[in-house]
């Protein structure tokens, strides 16, 4: 399905290709290919997540522990959305900087720390700040 030449991967070359000199124009992803179609989705999708995620933290309780950690991975998420959207449609025009294979790592490196932050939160403090919220919201009689 997806023919990857991973020795290709790690040259430095192949990822800052398009950054300047003569190689500044970026070739276009063929819409025939599957890569086409996954950043496609890719960046829809966690464009769509990131709203979604926006708008169910005006549904949550006022003091529920995840409200503000969804809002700031949400806005996260559709940050990295919208700029892999933008850094799509630059490579589908060829425009060579901003269509550089390089800012896809950068995005990579930004979910990356995003994953881990809401890792380190689900592991230490969702425990104790779940158990909180669940003995002050309970309803007395």
């Amino acid at each position: 399905m997806f023919d990857i030449d991973w020795g290709k991967l790690l040259t430095f070359n192949y990822w800052f290709e398009g950054l300047s000199g003569q190689s500044a124009i970026t070739p276009e992803i063929d819409s025939s290919s599957p890569y086409f179609w996954f950043f496609l989705w890719l960046f829809s999708l966690t464009t769509t997540i990131g709203v979604l995620g926006m708008l169910s933290t005006a549904f949550a309780h006022p003091e529920n522990p995840l409200k503000s950690r969804i809002s700031m991975w949400s806005i996260n998420l559709f940050w990295m959305g919208v700029l892999g959207s933008f850094w799509f449609l630059s490579r589908q025009l060829s425009i060579g900087f901003i269509g550089a294979r390089f800012w896809l790592l950068v995005l990579l490196v930004w979910l990356v720390i995003v994953l881990l932050f809401a890792i380190k939160y689900f592991l230490t403090y969702f425990k104790i700040e779940y158990r909180y919220f669940t003995q002050s919201t309970r309803v007395k009689f």
